[in-house]
């Protein structure tokens, strides 16, 4: 325990020692000497045995100026070791005082030869000359205990410049396809049109992206795409490099006598260290205001899959930290005695609570129970990283948890600055059949919508108020209330089910006081294709109406546009009517509707201005528009017709059920080649 203890303590020399000439001249003497035994009371610390030592001070500066005979080298590089004396040792000794024992020991020829020494394990009684060869194994072991340590820093911060690197690559692309449109609309040869078809598109096994691969009905995982994977495969390769290589074991060491013994140590300190290192990407990506998002165009959803994926990799690295320490101080027998050091008792409870962490975020639990999972995220998080703190308090390298703490700060404050600017809204709330509610809401102004924007709001209630969920919003059909947004939900769990009960209760109607916070979203920029077509599965027509809106408002645009919407509820043609009827009305939209679910026992094709009049929807007289009932369109099929039917370039836009999305991603892979232009999948969701 006692080795264990004061490797910890020089770990804290280790910032500004690491390629420091000082560190080398003076821990390489200080280690030598600490090996032997130097009469200290047990009671005694690391430090208060050896600044109070005469024999150790007077060895010190001997074996100091036999490898650098500047006295203003030595005393250059004691400084940071007296400091230590007072903060560890509560001891008060000054480098005058330390030169003058060694003076007076040299001048009674007090030292004696390592090589006289008859018993090296009894207690000294003089000051000792070290060997040559001792203090070379002194300088081997302490130059590899130093590199080893700061292989956590540099290879933790290879693997954050990697992410910078794909950051980039994200934010080039982006900027090429706002100021260079045409010139990524020219990339369909052949050759891109396979390598999009088998790297780029499709999920990392076949299509199932947006549908979780489960085991057992309790695990569950959205797989990323295959360009998200390829990102997480370089990652994930780094990650087990940096666990492997680099290892300089050898004996005889100075501070291990086993090989066992120096492999867990030093992967055990280079592993906690890189844990460390994730903590700014993993707080980064997984907020709410992210910079990265306004500079990729990258959505949250996308975000949030590297937010997982590097907490994975943070969590492994601490539990590879937590077993390495444990079997080093179960091979010294120290295990329920470093139990009494709070750094070790922080460390277990930070390791465990990132396991906790990690096993709460499983998607079979955030997908039910979002708001309890959200909650409690945010509280064991809290706890973990105040866990990490006390745990490095006095070892350093919590500038990471600084960094971490800022960008956390930074969306918090960002968050509650754009709820203020934004000020109260109003929402006039209507509830309609099969668990849907419309909101329109009046508010300031002092922002402006785009399509594939979203919003969080509150409602302002005694209870939950502190609640907050994403919803698509758009533009009120209206011309004359074009000042106003709109947002449709479905109710389901939490925040949703107690505004529907609210309306509920009031009859199916009323007027929240809402706080916005908003809006976030990336826009596509869909002008510079020939044909649009967006696809929509139930509530995910807010998101595809907003752009197809903005599309047909712009008279000046010839391009070819069609709607789809799968929906299995008549009642949709009631809460989505002035919707249909204003893409309906531009004549610049062909409109395709299938209500899958129908009272009707037989169901055909029938246009609007054809047969039945029990909807106003139904009224609007346009062969543009049709609405099919009781069938399910085979989506594949239909949307790969209008691909190859399609004139020039052509974006793909969808957002629905997690089944109809993957339909769509492999239907458009598959027709990448048989259109007359490129072809773009873009895909509107928001998956937990």
């Amino acid at each position: 325990m006692k080795l264990l203890t004061s490797l910890s303590l020089l770990l804290v020399a280790l910032p500004s020692v690491l390629g420091d000439s000082s560190g080398q001249l003076v821990y390489p003497c200080t280690d030598s000497i600490s090996s032997f035994d130097l009469g200290c009371d047990p009671l005694s610390t690391y430090y208060g045995c050896r600044c109070t030592s005469n024999i150790f001070i007077s060895s010190t500066f001997q074996c100091m100026l036999d490898r650098d005979n500047n006295i203003d080298h030595v005393e250059m590089a004691l400084q940071e070791y007296l400091s230590y004396c007072l903060e560890y040792g509560n001891v008060s000794v000054t480098f005058d005082e330390m030169y003058d024992t060694y003076k007076k020991d040299l001048a009674a020829h007090n030292f004696t030869n390592e090589a006289d020494l008859k018993n090296k394990t009894a207690p000294l009684t003089t000051p000792i000359i070290l060997d040559p060869v001792t203090l070379g194994i002194a300088i081997d072991t302490y130059t590899t205990f130093y590199w080893e340590v700061y292989s956590g820093t540099l290879f933790g911060g290879i693997m954050m410049a990697y992410w910078g690197a794909v950051i980039a690559i994200g934010a080039l692309i982006n900027l090429i396809q706002h100021i260079a449109p045409k010139y990524i609309m020219s990339f369909n040869s052949p050759s891109v049109v396979k390598f999009r078809q088998a790297f780029t598109i499709p999920a990392t096994f076949g299509f199932k992206h947006s549908i979780p691969m489960s085991w057992m009905k309790i695990f569950s995982m959205a797989t990323p795409t295959r360009g998200q994977s390829m990102a997480l495969l370089g990652y994930v390769i780094l990650n087990i490099i940096f666990c492997l290589v680099k290892f300089d074991l050898f004996l005889p060491n100075t501070y291990y006598d086993s090989y066992h013994m120096q492999l867990c140590r030093y992967l055990a300190d280079r592993t906690g260290i890189i844990a460390f290192t994730h903590f700014p990407a993993l707080f980064l990506f997984g907020g709410r205001n992210n910079v990265l998002a306004w500079a990729t165009g990258w959505s949250f959803d996308t975000f949030n899959v590297y937010h997982r994926w590097i907490a994975r990799g943070m969590v492994m690295h601490a539990v590879i930290h937590s077993v390495a320490y444990s079997a080093l101080v179960t091979y010294t027998n120290s295990y329920k005695a470093e139990f009494s050091e709070a750094y070790w008792v922080w460390g277990v409870v930070a390791t465990v609570l990132c396991c906790v962490i990690l096993g709460q975020s499983m998607h079979f639990l955030r997908s039910r129970f979002y708001e309890v999972f959200l909650f409690i995220h945010i509280v064991l998080a809290a706890i973990f990283m105040a866990a990490c703190y006390w745990h490095c308090a006095t070892l350093g390298w919590l500038e990471w948890l600084y960094a971490s703490w800022a960008i956390w700060a930074f969306d918090r404050v960002v968050r509650v600055v754009r709820l203020v600017w934004s000020g109260f809204a109003k929402a006039d709330s209507k509830l309609y059949p099969d668990d849907i509610f419309k909101m329109t809401i009046s508010y300031s102004q002092r922002w402006k919508y785009y399509p594939g924007s979203h919003i969080y709001f509150h409602v302002m209630r005694p209870w939950g108020f502190w609640e907050s969920h994403p919803f698509t919003i758009y533009q009120h059909p209206d011309p004359s209330q074009s000042d106003k947004l709109i947002l449709c939900g479905t109710a389901k769990e939490g925040m949703t089910r107690n505004i529907y009960n609210d309306l509920s209760k009031a009859s199916g109607s009323k007027n929240f006081s809402l706080l916005l916070d908003g809006p976030y979203g990336h826009r596509h920029n869909l002008q510079h294709y020939n044909t649009c077509i967006f696809m929509a599965g139930g509530i995910g027509v807010t998101a595809t109406y907003a752009y197809a809106a903005d599309l047909v408002a712009k008279a000046d645009m010839n391009q070819h546009i069609v709607f789809i919407w799968i929906t299995r509820h008549e009642s949709a043609l009631k809460w989505f009517s002035e919707e249909m009827e204003y893409l309906a009305k531009s004549g610049r939209c062909t409109i395709q509707m299938y209500i899958t679910k129908s009272a009707e026992p037989v169901s055909d094709t029938e246009h609007s201005s054809g047969q039945e009049k029990n909807s106003d929807s139904d009224s609007y007289n346009s062969p543009m528009y049709s609405i099919t009932r009781g069938v399910r369109p085979d989506a594949y099929e239909l949307v790969s017709g209008h691909i190859r039917e399609s004139n020039g370039n052509t974006s793909i836009m969808v957002c629905g059920p997690p089944t109809l999305n993957d339909t769509m991603r492999r239907c458009v892979t598959d027709n990448l080649g048989n259109a007359k232009g490129r072809v773009d999948y873009l895909e509107e969701a928001f998956s937990w």
